[in-house]
């Protein structure tokens, strides 16, 4: 797992960490943003749950892909990994959001074949 979060840190630009975190939110690898992710995984955690709900049951829109909070210092992409895990990449405001896109998708993918998600 910390393989593919340094390499997902690495090829973003902007990137400054990320993580694989559960829905239930605790934290079960990071990589970079110079501390503990314990707590920005456990409010994604939070906000993935919240944000499932509103969509996929009661507005019936389908499966949540991805996720983005944005503030005035960082944005948190969350990317999830089936339906009990998810990837969190924490970015500059000035990061390339295709690129953290695209790269999440990747690291998604091979966290879900490793974990068997």
């Amino acid at each position: 797992m910390d393989e593919i979060l340094k390499t997902l840190v690495d090829q973003v630009e902007g990137a400054t960490g990320a993580a694989v975190g559960g829905v239930d939110g605790l934290l079960i690898e990071q990589y970079g943003a110079g501390g503990d992710l314990g707590n920005a995984v456990a409010e994604h955690a939070n906000l993935l749950r919240n944000t499932r709900a509103a969509y996929t049951e009661t507005l019936q829109t389908g499966d949540l892909r991805e996720m983005m909070v944005v503030t005035e210092k960082m944005i948190g992409y969350t990317q999830p990994i089936g339906e009990e895990y998810f990837v969190l990449l924490l970015l500059e405001p000035i990061a390339n959001l295709g690129k953290a896109r695209l790269r999440s998708q990747d690291a998604a993918k091979g966290l879900r074949e490793m974990i068997g998600a």
